[in-house]
């Protein structure tokens, strides 16, 4: 004989909270649950402090309500910021907080699947509207940006040129003994072809293992070339462009504690593989008042 179907959740918390207050107001609670058609036994548990008021609707969200909170308002202010939050960098995000947490949940390698992603976006859709908008302009920015360094490189590329040629204008005929020494030079078989050559495939090789190991949404360390020093500053990269540049935005010290940064939203860079000096792990983001602040696993010397 089958046994008796069970129905749960037919009512709202709007019928929930009438019949609360009509208990609180004297009416009976049989009678109370009877009116307003929820059941006798949860209005019961209800009233006397036993269950929640407010019952949770659906699966469970895996996340506390402050973490999604948090977790929000970073995806928001890397909108702002003109770099919105996509759906990979998303699911990595929650995928390295679980790991971190160690919370049980129902993700192959705690990593969230499409159903996940779609309920965050259903209870939170402002994320979807804010991104869809700065995700436009956030690529004409990167467009411009990128247009503008070709420029400044092609510039630069014309006066190194033209200093070369001045160059050349003034040197003097080498000397018989400077012959000579050209002479065994390629007699020996070592030119600076040769060397060059060597040398190119050298950088190409590590470069084709740096376009291995850095991805969107990675924390890295920065060497970016200064008048009379080389500066360091920890980055995020926000995009890679098809010619393997990264965008990144800079960060700063968080009242001057090594292990601790900020976003600097102003502070967009287009840099090259090479600048990267150190892969970072993945920080705890938490609130602090109206900002995040990132913490690393380590101190960072950097100069900013």
């Amino acid at each position: 004989m089958p046994g008796k179907k069970h129905t749960f959740l037919k009512y709202s918390e709007q019928q929930m909270t009438a019949a609360m207050n009509e208990v609180q107001r004297g009416m009976p609670i049989s009678t109370a649950a009877k009116k307003h058609k929820v059941p006798r036994v949860t209005l019961l548990y209800k009233v006397r402090g036993k269950t929640p008021v407010q019952r949770k609707m659906g699966r469970d969200c895996y996340l506390l309500k402050g973490e999604e909170k948090l977790l929000v308002s970073w995806i928001l202010k890397m909108a702002r910021a003109g770099f919105p939050i996509q759906k990979q960098q998303l699911i990595e995000s929650v995928q390295r907080l679980m790991i971190e947490l160690k919370r049980d949940n129902p993700f192959k390698d705690n990593k969230p699947g499409n159903s996940w992603y779609a309920s965050f976006l259903k209870r939170n859709p402002e994320i979807s509207i804010r991104n869809k908008i700065q995700e436009n302009q956030r690529k004409e920015r990167a467009e411009e940006r990128r247009l503008k360094k070709i420029e400044r490189e092609k510039m630069n590329a014309e006066k190194k040129a033209a200093r070369e040629r001045k160059k050349k204008q003034k040197q003097v005929s080498h000397s018989d003994s400077e012959t000579c020494e050209d002479e065994e030079w390629v007699e020996s078989g070592d030119s600076v072809d040769d060397i060059s050559f060597q040398e190119t495939m050298d950088v190409t090789d590590s470069d084709d293992e740096n376009k291995l190991q850095f991805k969107e949404s990675d924390y890295v360390l920065v060497s970016f070339p200064g008048k009379k020093k080389v500066h360091r500053y920890v980055c995020v990269i926000q995009t890679i462009f098809p010619n393997d540049e990264p965008e990144v935005v800079e960060m700063k010290q968080f009242e001057n504690d090594k292990k601790v940064f900020r976003l600097n939203d102003n502070d967009v860079s287009i840099i090259s593989l090479d600048q990267i000096l150190e892969k970072l792990n993945f920080p705890k983001i938490s609130a602090a008042g109206d900002r995040l602040k990132y913490e690393f696993d380590k101190d960072i010397e950097v100069d900013g």
